[in-house]
This record gives structure tokens, C-alpha cells and sequence, in this order.
């Protein structure tokens, strides 16, 4: 299909069984990238980048320690996850110190018991 194309809602322009047509054909332009007027768009960014950057600052993240803060937060992400699992495995081991022996036995002394037709 082409791109850029738009479509006319079905009460402007349908064809038969009120099928809706393309009827325009617009190319990408700086205002459709942008999001609106460049310059206006340039003028928000900068503002919204000056008040993000103090805010940043007062809650003591800088450009020294931006990238160390981002490493400790994925590293505390990733001992939290394994961390949970870590206390799962050591508690089924746990388990299965007094589970797996017994249920050995009573494998074998179902084993040895004589099946009875």
C-alpha cells in the first residue's frame, strides 16, 4: 500500500458497499516528523531537558555518576530476581533432605513387598 496514504471516513467519498477510497496522497514532511513546528518542538525539548536536569541534580545524579546509578539499579534488579530464587533452592534442598530418603524407602519397601493378584 502506499505510504502516507489516507483515508476518507465512509461518509465522504465511498464507493460501492460504502467502501471508503483513497483519496489523497501526503508525503512525510518536517511538521508530520517534528510533531509539530520544528523550531517550537526544539524550544519544548529544551525546556522540559532543563527542568529534568534539575530535578536530577537535586536528587544527586550527575553526568559522573548517571551511568554508575543505572548499573547499580539493573545490578539490584538482577540480585533480587536470582536472590528469590536463590531462597527457593535452598529451601527445597532443604526439603528434600528429609524427603528423598523417604521416599526411597518406601520405594524399596514397596518393592519388596510380593504383589498380590
Amino acid at each position: 500500500m502506499l505510504e502516507g496514504a489516507r483515508l476518507l471516513p465512509a461518509s465522504r467519498g465511498t464507493g460501492v458497499c460504502g467502501r471508503s477510497q483513497l483519496m489523497e496522497f501526503s508525503p512525510m514532511d518536517r511538521n508530520t516528523i517534528f510533531g509539530g513546528n520544528p523550531l517550537g518542538v526544539l524550544i519544548r525539548l529544551a525546556l522540559i531537558s532543563l527542568v529534568v536536569g534539575i530535578v536530577m541534580k537535586a536528587l544527586g545524579i550527575d553526568l559522573g555518576n548517571f551511568f554508575q546509578r543505572i548499573n547499580e539499579l539493573l545490578r539490584n534488579i538482577y540480585d533480587l530476581g536470582f536472590g528469590a530464587v536463590e531462597w527457593v533452592l535452598q529451601y527445597m534442598l532443604l526439603g528434600a533432605l528429609i524427603v528423598v530418603p523417604i521416599w526411597l524407602i518406601a520405594r524399596l519397601a514397596g518393592a519388596a513387598r510380593p504383589k498380590s493378584e
